[in-house]
């Protein structure tokens, strides 16, 4: 039997030396003199031996870490030194990036999935190293469709992977086609129409961008990589951080009142004031950090930082706007009743931005309205259980025209939301998918084959429907809802 001194010296020899190698050389030839040094010391497991790895990937999870990982160490993870293997080191082999695919979820690695055409089984066999690779490290073969596509019959004769079909399951893997690494590595070998920034975690960075420099636009987002508010044309964008959006966005995620104020781009404003401590500040719009002296709420305009632009959306001048001002107030009216025990009968409903302005989407009886930043109610409304409405093309045409920008676009009539499909080019009268956010991709279409890409062209003649993706023969323009966006 090995005792516990021979274990932790094995230990210490997994953490201090067994590095994941893609093509599995320098692994594999670690774990053989291992194994061999075991049995050399005479050493037996006992039970550790019965124990199965939780990763059916024999090769990115090597027994005795897993061992280790079933209840005998604690962060194991944090003691097995990785690859580093980057999105792009991925992209030069032809696969994606994946957090936690080797090394029993420890490490990251380079998957590569079957692609559309590639023949597939239902219950795919267990990923695999890529025979073919000789480089330093190889990606992982999957054996399995690409997230997004589908195993289906080609023909009745065999299956092949394809998009997805009209009421299909879609793909297992939601997971990995959500993440923002995942994304981006297809973002950067040009399948997906836009590259999203990653933080080394995983999760996506607070400031994204969309376009390219000249036409493009940045927005903040959340860790998942939900829009939240501030934008900024791409060309002005070099200091927008969005640090304040992503404050504010997880003080309210956390159910608290929050006073703090973000410019439109999602920074700081340079003033801010403590409600419930009654003071007033200047602070760096870049990191939202302390940078200047500290007065009481009533004296608040003898701040050097003050300015008159930053209380646009209130008229008397106050430093809570019109919006947030209600907001504010019908919140802590809820939780003081709240607190009692009282139902409140009645509070205002109301969604402000983080700059104290309305936010673009406003409940009016039972019914959802596209409304200015000051509350004006625009054109755009829809009953409440209809479906999402971000009124964002709305905002948009409002923010281009003040910015002295041509907008192009015609906003949902109903909604104010981007079409899924709109027009690409006025001039060649070409038409394309559109993204929530006004960018085009995908195939780019006469105005006759537009059904093509909102996926019915049902009541069209034979023609038109000829020319609309083909599961079998992977030909014809792709519907808006195949793409990964």
């Amino acid at each position: 039997m090995t005792n516990n001194s021979d274990k932790n010296v094995i230990r210490k020899m997994v953490y201090n030396n067994l590095k994941i190698s893609m093509c599995g050389i320098p692994a594999m030839a670690f774990l053989t003199f291992l194994f061999a040094l075991i049995l050399c010391l005479g050493a037996t497991f006992g039970e550790e031996q019965q124990h199965i790895c939780p990763d059916p990937r024999p090769l990115g999870c090597p027994q005795l870490v897993c061992d280790l990982m079933n209840g005998r160490e604690t962060n194991v993870c944090d003691e097995i030194q990785c690859e580093g293997i980057t999105s792009e080191d991925c992209i030069a082999s032809g696969s994606s990036y994946e957090r936690g695919l080797t090394m029993c979820g420890c490490c990251a690695g380079c998957a590569k999935y079957l692609d559309v055409g590639d023949p597939c089984e239902v219950s795919p066999p267990a990923p695999t190293l890529d025979p073919n690779c000789t480089d330093s490290f190889c990606p992982i073969l999957k054996n399995r469709c690409k997230p997004g596509l589908e195993c289906n019959y080609l023909g009745q004769i065999s299956k092949v992977c394809s998009m997805p079909t009209a009421g299909g399951s879609g793909s297992s893997d939601q997971e990995n086609t959500e993440s923002c690494d995942y994304k981006r590595t297809l973002g950067l070998v040009k399948t997906l129409h836009w590259t999203p920034n990653c933080e080394l975690d995983g999760t996506y960075s607070p400031k994204q961008c969309k376009g390219t420099i000249h036409d493009g636009i940045c927005f903040c987002a959340d860790s998942d990589g939900n829009r939240i508010f501030g934008m900024e044309f791409w060309r002005k964008a070099e200091n927008q951080t969005c640090a304040c959006s992503r404050r504010v966005h997880a003080l309210r995620a956390a159910g608290n009142i929050a006073a703090i104020h973000c410019s439109a781009d999602g920074n700081y404003e340079p003033l801010q004031c403590d409600m419930d401590s009654g003071v007033c500040y200047c602070v760096d719009p870049e990191t939202g950090k302390l940078n200047g002296a500290v007065l009481p709420e009533h004296q608040w305009r003898n701040l050097p930082c003050y300015s008159v632009n930053l209380t646009n959306w209130d008229t008397t001048g106050e430093y809570l706007r019109v919006c947030d001002s209600e907001w504010t107030a019908g919140q802590r009216l809820y939780k003081e009743a709240t607190m009692h025990g009282l139902d409140v009968v009645a509070v205002k409903d109301l969604n402000c931005d983080f700059d104290g302005s309305y936010a673009p989407v406003r409940r009016v009886g039972a019914e959802w309205y596209c409304v200015q930043k000051d509350g004006t109610i625009g054109p755009h409304h829809q009953l409440l259980e209809e479906s999402r409405q971000d009124c964002q093309c709305y905002r948009d045409a409002i923010l281009y025209s003040e910015a002295g920008r041509t907008f192009q676009r015609v906003c949902d009539e109903k909604t104010g939301n981007y079409g899924a499909v709109d027009l690409f080019e006025p001039i060649t009268n070409l038409y394309s998918c559109s993204d929530k956010d006004g960018f085009f991709f995908g195939d780019k279409v006469e105005e006759d084959y537009v059904c093509c890409l909102a996926g019915d062209c049902s009541s069209r003649p034979e023609n038109i429907r000829a020319k609309c993706y083909n599961d079998e023969t992977k030909s014809g323009f792709r519907p808006c809802s195949s793409w990964i966006t």
